[in-house]
């Protein structure tokens, strides 16, 4: 079991070496050198406009949710997970009481560290396959009324709803 304060310091060493593999490469910049990095259906430079957009509206300190198999969004971004389920996994495939466990640390983590910003799928109905393995995406029914009580929809950005903390949340 990981805590979140060493999934931080796990988070904290994966950027510096991105930072360092990414100053070797040629054009790194560049969203059509990027676009040529595709995962999970989405492109590199997908990725980049929507941690673009969570870098230039948040504080280095402040924390995100991703909820899409998109880690490198924080790393892009150079924001922190919230807590320490920063891929998306655990969250929505393996035996039903991991991924029930997985979830409870996710809402407790939530409204523990209230993420600045939430990224999610814009439309609901989404899949992902991982070699033989096909798993919805779709957030689970607690963290979209968490989001709803909590959050304003703020951008849509490549098919990315971006949700914005409300000054009065988690009352």
């Amino acid at each position: 079991v990981v805590s979140a304060a060493r999934a931080d310091v796990v988070f904290d060493n994966a950027v510096k070496e991105m930072t360092a593999v990414a100053s070797l490469l040629p054009g790194r910049s560049d969203s059509d050198f990027l676009a040529q990095f595709r995962y999970m259906g989405t492109s590199m430079a997908e990725d980049q406009e929507v941690a673009s957009y969570i870098a230039n509206h948040t504080e280095k300190s402040d924390r995100i949710l991703v909820w899409l198999p998109l880690p490198n969004i924080y790393i892009m971004a150079g924001r922190r997970p919230t807590g320490k389920h920063a891929y998306l996994l655990p969250l929505i495939y393996g035996p039903e009481g991991s991924r029930t466990k997985a979830r409870q640390e996710l809402m407790a983590d939530l409204q523990l560290l209230r993420p600045r910003y939430v990224v999610l799928p814009s439309a609901p109905g989404g899949y992902r396959e991982w070699g033989t393995l096909r798993f919805s995406i779709d957030p689970s029914p607690e963290l979209m009324q968490s989001i709803g009580e909590n959050y304003v929809r703020e951008a849509e950005i490549s098919g990315r709803a971006i949700y914005r903390l409300r000054a009065d949340s988690f009352g």
